[in-house]
């Protein structure tokens, strides 16, 4: 019984703490443009939510199925209505599984070792795990699929010294239920009723039925409803063995956002050196005092059997960042065997010191060899893009500007970033909170920039204001004339210079959720014929002003 209070203790500790450092991380992020402007898939996932708790379908292809965590987050959408909201929910709803997370992992690692170092070292692991709180932060079933697997690993270690049948079926209802949230863990779940059922000494037939039950029932629903993997299974052997190096090496592959951009960006994640690289090495310790203890190994060779089964599945499905963390449960457990190194260090004779060195040195070339060849910061182009539109949708042009630049060096054809940084840099001299006219020499190289791509009807409108400035009004007006009805921005233009004369409230709803259809439905308030000279006439009149 004090065994067990003080387990509880602990963790209550160890939870505590993490709890500290995921509302704090929350606090921050939900602060910057990162934080609030979801990505491209999850505003789809929100979007496809909300739609479910409103009855209504997405008019996407395949908007007629959902992957579990669609529904789950449909289930908080009747409650939190708005993307804003659901988003809120969704980091909550990760919060929780990072706690049972963290609390089932601690938990079988001190029953795992008998040691409360041990639950301290794997509860730190995981509920500090830097990467695990960045992609809390984010619409991610990621932690989901990390919780399972956590409570799957707390079974599953007494269960290879006693198998018991009910512990069978709890395994493989765990391994589903992280197999529906993260796809590279299907194979997990498919091969455990086979594994339940030839291990065991007794009662295999047993074992085996019980074991199966999660996994049949889970594919009957997915072939007879509209449930559907969180992403398809594929199979890409093209590049299957930089795939395996990459679902073991401490090198991240790009999954969304890459993790280790944002982790040089953000104190909080900077400061916390726990990573993929000192985990493996951590575990690899873990294997070699689980062996050198006294024991069988027979927890020893699972786990690298998991490890292998994992490797080839994210390496034909493509796996990233989020699908390898689900996984840092199982390094930790093994990783807080490290408490016991230290006896076995005190003990070892010069030989056995020089194995354990020469051991290390070797597992530290393998996690880290991925740096030597590649330059991680050349997969950054997508986060440099991500940041820029999530900055322009805030109005930070400067630094909407900042990252198209970045984006556009990796990469100089790449035409959205073009168009970000036409119309950041654009809003920054026009409407942002440093107003400025432009000299003719400004105007001229702004005009040159945003003529060198297609365009679209905000470039092109943006384009003629130029124009306009360097006093070619009949072109300007031309461009405006035949943009207006795909842009507010034109139609602003030829308002208030004088081409047209009104605008109906029906306009205006045209131009709903459109870019500058909030300035276009203010300078339709605007009374010119007053004495005094408002805020909005002054920005207006800046945009449409002559280059000196």
């Amino acid at each position: 019984m004090s065994t067990r209070l003080l387990l509880h203790g602990q963790l209550r500790l160890i939870l505590g703490i993490s709890l500290v450092y995921l509302v704090a991380w929350f606090a921050y992020y939900g602060q910057i443009p990162a934080g609030q402007y979801p990505s491209e898939q999850a505003r789809a996932t929100l979007e496809a939510a909300l739609g479910l708790a409103a009855g209504q379908q997405s008019e996407a292809p395949d908007a007629t199925a959902h992957s579990l965590y669609t529904y789950a987050l449909s289930v908080l959408a009747k409650f939190f209505v708005t993307t804003e909201g659901l988003t809120s929910a969704a980091r909550a709803l990760n919060a929780l599984a990072l706690i049972l997370a963290t609390s089932f992992c601690a938990s079988a690692a001190g029953h795992y070792w008998q040691r409360n170092p041990a639950i301290w070292i794997a509860g730190i692991l995981v509920g500090l795990n830097p990467v695990l709180i960045f992609w809390a932060g984010e619409v991610s079933p990621s932690l989901l699929a990390t919780a399972g697997m956590s409570m799957a690993l707390y079974k599953v270690l007494p269960w290879l010294r006693r198998p018991k049948a009910r512990d069978s079926l709890w395994i493989a209802i765990c391994l589903v239920m992280a197999a529906a949230f993260e796809t590279c863990l299907l194979p997990l779940a498919l091969l455990w009723p086979a594994f339940a059922g030839l291990y065991p000494d007794r009662k295999r037939i047993s074992h085996l039925f019980l074991a199966s039950i999660p996994a049949t029932l889970t594919c009957g629903l997915i072939l007879v409803s509209k449930l559907q993997l969180q992403n398809p299974f594929v199979f890409n052997f093209s590049q299957i063995y930089s795939g395996l190096y990459s679902a073991l090496g401490s090198q991240e592959n790009y999954d969304g956002k890459s993790f280790g951009f944002y982790r040089q960006l953000h104190f909080l994640l900077l400061l916390n050196p726990i990573h993929w690289g000192a985990l493996f090495i951590l575990a690899g310790a873990g294997f070699y005092v689980r062996l050198k203890d006294g024991h069988r190994g027979y927890s020893v060779l699972l786990a690298v059997c998991i490890l292998t089964i994992f490797a080839i599945s994210f390496a034909l499905n493509e796996g990233g960042s989020q699908a390898r963390s689900t996984l840092i449960p199982l390094l930790a457990i093994f990783a807080s065997g490290i408490a016991l190194l230290p006896k076995i260090w005190g003990h070892a004779g010069t030989r056995t010191r020089r194995k354990i060195t020469i051991g290390a040195a070797l597992l530290s070339l393998f996690a880290y060899a991925g740096y030597f060849g590649q330059n991680q910061s050349k997969n950054w182009e997508r986060d440099y893009t991500y940041l820029a539109e999530a900055n322009l949708q805030f109005g930070n042009n400067d630094r909407a500007v900042t990252w198209a630049e970045k984006a556009l060096k990796l990469n100089p054809a790449q035409v959205e970033m073009q168009e970000i940084r036409i119309i950041a840099q654009f809003n920054e001299w026009a409407s942002g909170n440093r107003q400025r006219t432009l000299p003719i020499e400004a105007a001229q190289e702004y005009l040159k920039t945003a003529q060198e791509i297609e365009g679209t009807a905000t470039t092109h409108s943006i384009i003629a204001i130029y124009q306009y400035k360097l006093r070619e009004t009949e072109s300007a007006k031309a461009i405006w004339t035949a943009e207006r009805d795909e842009c507010a921005l034109a139609l602003l233009c030829l308002y208030w210079t004088g081409a047209i004369t009104d605008i109906t409230p029906s306009d205006l709803k045209t131009y709903l959720g459109r870019p500058y259809h909030g300035l276009l439905k203010v300078a339709t308030e605007v009374d010119r014929s007053a004495l005094d000279y408002g805020k909005t006439e002054k920005l207006l009149d800046n945009i449409l002003a002559l280059a000196y």
